[in-house]
């Protein structure tokens, strides 16, 4: 596993560019049906999936840039990139579709696939499911 804080991920290439002005989050099919996965309920019947509170496109690119700009940057025992960013409050929920319910408040964004641009897409998590770490290279704390 590798836990980088973003500015030494940023400072060794690790973090991709993407510009506001041109960057779509759901450009792809793939894209979109994620977007929709994590902006409606009952998008995945039968799941359990993580839903923004605030379910337009606007909000949705925001969440990305933040998590983007300032996220720690993290590889799993899997090889698997992907950036975190904690928020102050929630900023989404975990939506059993079985029961119809909300099961918990997530306080957090999680960046995937970033390296594929018909890919990148992110979702809201619980920071309580990021292991608290320190930076590899710099020793900064990050979440």
């Amino acid at each position: 596993m590798k836990n980088l804080c973003n500015r030494c991920a940023s400072s060794k290439g690790l973090l991709p560019y993407y510009d506001p002005a041109t960057t779509s989050l759901t450009g792809s099919t793939y894209q979109f049906e994620k977007f929709i996965d994590h902006t409606r309920t009952g998008a995945r019947s039968g799941e359990v999936v993580s839903i923004y509170l605030e379910t337009g496109y606007e909000p949705y690119v925001k969440n990305f840039f933040s998590a983007l700009h300032s996220g720690s940057y993290h590889v799993d025992g899997k090889g698997r990139e992907s950036l975190s960013f904690v928020l102050s409050g929630g900023v989404g929920f975990s939506w059993d579709d079985v029961n119809k319910k909300p099961l918990y408040v997530e306080n957090a964004v999680r960046v995937v696939c970033f390296r594929d641009d018909a890919k990148v897409h992110h979702y809201p998590i619980a920071s309580s499911g990021i292991a608290p770490s320190f930076c590899d290279d710099c020793g900064r704390f990050i979440a």
